[in-house]
């Protein structure tokens, strides 16, 4: 028998359960881009598991699933476990068992009378268990801001955090999933695009009735509710499940205090600023300067791994360059970084300390990702020193 680590698929626990037998899987996740190159794949909630199989080791990249079986995992509870695996990754936290999840969530409140058998979680008890794990729960109630909660959930997968989702059906049954990636299609009207959520399509999801990385449409109907529309068969085949978003949970590090739309408003606020010098600019020109598509790519990373993203992308920035952004931006553990592009200024990075908070945020660079004429630095440079009273690292 050959063993290949390229063919190397996952691995599934079968548990001595007849009604839900599938105990912890993880399973390779789909390539990033399709054959018709139409979008991508972003699978950016994974983390890597190692197994041994007949002496030799393999590995897969994915997220840990299960089945609830309803004794002590409820569907909340087993979202959390999933979400819990990959902030386990990241934060020096214990991986909880999803008895031990269970038993946080309800040590204050029990309004089922008994915290097993378990009917499940509410919000409130999720976010005691997410705090009780030894990191902090990030909660956004979607109500009517659907196109913010798009953002911030491509800004939160796309940051490594696996965000819980809490949906409910037509006939009001409640129900969690977690995503674990998105899939992201070109901008089609860009007169219309200023953050980049508009690009998200659909999610991959866990969901424990129906399996790992289900795929996921994502729209908001005339309605105006946030829509979920899981696929039930193989290849879009079967039928589909019409759900409502209600909340975002993202488990985060406690230090944490700037929240994904905390950073949309300082967003907010540079566009407002970017378009007034626009403005100034276009009355003295010569020729017309586009103002749109302009983008803001927001993402909370590990400084180091912010590092990193500059050194692995093909950006022109030289190592002199990374030595200078280093001095500046190191002595964060977690730095919000706003990626501002536009038609009329090169790309810039906008650091920010994660630990202060909206009203007093600590911008601590202004950070220049391309190799493009002075001239067209020029936005970045004045952001930096007239705007936010931060240095900008050339």
């Amino acid at each position: 028998m050959n063993v290949s680590r390229d063919h190397y698929l996952g691995f599934c626990v079968i548990k001595p359960l007849n009604g839900t037998p599938v105990g912890r899987t993880v399973m390779k996740c789909y390539s990033a881009e399709p054959d018709d190159k139409s979008y991508k794949r972003h699978f950016t909630c994974t983390k890597k598991y190692v197994t041994h199989f007949a002496g030799c080791e393999l590995s897969v990249t994915g997220l840990a699933f299960q089945q609830q079986d309803i004794g002590v995992s409820a569907c909340a509870t087993t979202a959390l476990w999933s979400a819990l695996q990959k902030t386990a990754d990241a934060e020096p936290i214990a991986a909880m068992t999803p008895v031990q999840i269970t038993q946080l969530a309800t040590q204050y409140s029990l309004p089922s009378g008994r915290p097993m058998p378990s009917e499940g979680l509410d919000v409130g008890q999720m976010c005691n268990a997410v705090q009780a794990s030894g990191v902090s729960p990030n909660l956004f109630r979607v109500v009517k801001n659907h196109e913010q909660a798009r953002y911030i959930l491509r800004s939160a997968i796309l940051s490594g955090f696996a965000p819980v989702l809490a949906i409910q059906n037509e006939q009001g049954v409640g129900h969690a999933v977690v995503a674990v990636g998105l899939k992201e299609q070109g901008i089609h009207d860009p007169a219309d695009v200023h953050f980049h959520q508009h690009t998200v399509k659909g999610l991959y999801i866990h969901d424990d009735r129906l399996g790992p990385n289900l795929r996921c449409t994502y729209h908001v109907p005339e309605e105006k509710k946030a829509s979920l529309g899981f696929e039930i068969g193989l290849r879009g085949n079967g039928a589909i499940e019409a759900w409502e978003l209600l909340y975002i949970l993202v488990p985060m590090h406690p230090k944490i205090r700037l929240s994904f739309a905390d950073i949309e408003k300082i967003a907010s606020s540079l566009m407002t600023r970017i378009l007034s010098i626009h403005s100034l600019v276009s009355k003295t020109a010569e020729k017309p300067i586009p103002q749109h598509p302009i983008g803001f790519d927001i993402r909370i990373l590990r400084a180091h791994r912010y590092i990193e993203r500059l050194i692995c992308d093909s950006n022109g920035v030289d190592a002199g360059h990374i030595e200078r952004i280093s001095n500046k931006v190191a002595p964060a553990r977690y730095l919000a970084v706003i990626r501002v592009s536009g038609p009329f200024f090169s790309e810039f990075d906008v650091v920010i300390d994660s630990t202060g908070t909206i009203t007093n945020p600590n911008f601590l660079a202004v950070v220049p990702i391309q190799s493009a004429p002075n001239g067209l630095r020029l936005m970045g440079r004045f952001l930096a020193e007239k705007v936010l009273d931060c240095p900008f690292v050339d």
